[in-house]
């Protein structure tokens, strides 16, 4: 039913435009095929570790392995919204930059389209 209504949603442009988008801007650190392992992941974890050993009290403030979107449990138990939050304002602390003066609203969505793609069967061209 999921897969029904997020496919009645979303179009092969703004899939297309959301996987252009994602290779750009996201890939490097949530990986090729969305499961968190990019090439910048585990500087991202490394540098998570060293900042807890200096910070205190704000361990879910440091930088940490970005997430992996093709868990199912993760990535269906979002709404659309969380993530939309999350790419406009950044990981607030996690490493992820914010993104929301750089991508349009159209983008965005776009985006967060193809994000769930990881998730169903669906005509997108992977690189």
């Amino acid at each position: 039913m999921t897969a029904f209504i997020w496919q009645s949603n979303t179009t092969p442009a703004a899939l297309a435009n959301g996987q252009q988008l994602y290779a750009q801007n996201c890939a490097a650190c949530h990986g090729e095929n969305g499961a968190g392992d990019g090439v910048f992941a585990d500087d991202l974890a490394a540098a998570g570790e060293s900042s807890a050993q200096t910070m205190t009290g704000a361990p879910d403030m440091t930088m940490r392995t970005p997430v992996n979107f093709t868990d199912p449990a993760r990535m269906l138990g979002a709404s659309p919204v969380l993530l939309q939050g999350k790419i406009l304002r950044g990981g607030m602390g996690t490493g992820m930059p914010m993104w929301g003066s750089i991508f349009t609203e159209e983008q965005i969505w776009d985006l967060i389209a193809y994000i769930y793609s990881f998730q169903f069967e669906y005509n997108v061209v992977r690189d």
